[in-house]
């Protein structure tokens, strides 16, 4: 199963309006089998769900009905000339409120968390909803952010991940905002509305 797809089912399966999980009283969780004294479980489902899933609780994947701004973020770079070129912005409907040409050898990825972390950064205290059709940058917000921080920043592996600094200050930038949406949306879609272009 690719990692998109365990991301989809994680987020299907632990949102609080879908499961609501609660400690059993006639069960021992971590072994399913009776608990003759009838404690207290021995460890908190809910608490460890709360630590694990998500590195900022508030955190929305759904537009905040109040939000002051509504931002959309992109991160893009390209080879020219055996020379990478690479550049990010964050724009409204109709205004760049900031864009920038990035570090030549940046990569696409690398470019997507600058965006973010450039988005969060100028949010500062707003109620913000920020668009991006990056996959990545959604994922590190939303899922990969804690549990790379649960694995001290390792892969699986035992190696060290890539755009380490990059994930940290999007792992900082996200506290910024008074209240935050991180919404994805497809990109380069033929469709005519203001997510789409």
């Amino acid at each position: 199963m690719s990692n998109t797809r365990m991301t989809h089912y994680q987020n299907l399966l632990l949102k609080p309006l879908r499961v609501r999980f609660h400690p059993s009283a006639a069960l021992n969780p971590a072994t399913l089998l009776p608990n003759l004294e009838l404690d207290a479980p021995l460890h908190d489902c809910v608490g460890i769900l709360e630590q694990v899933h998500g590195f900022r609780t508030d955190l929305t994947d759904r537009p905040l009905p109040d939000a002051e701004a509504t931002w959309f973020t992109d991160g893009s770079s390209f080879v020219r000339d055996g020379h990478r070129y690479a550049g990010a912005a964050v724009v409204t409907e109709t205004d760049t409120v900031w864009a920038e040409a990035l570090p030549s050898g940046t990569s696409a990825q690398r470019a997507e968390l600058v965006t973010l972390t450039k988005a969060l950064t100028l949010g500062a205290g707003k109620r913000l909803n920020i668009h991006t059709d990056s996959r990545y940058g959604f994922a590190t917000a939303h899922i990969h952010g804690a549990i790379y921080q649960e694995r001290g920043l390792l892969m699986a592996e035992g190696r060290t991940i890539k755009n380490k600094q990059e994930i940290l200050d999007l792992l900082t930038a996200l506290w910024l905002p008074a209240k935050l949406a991180i919404i994805h949306c497809q990109g380069h879609q033929k469709i005519d509305n203001p997510v789409a272009r």
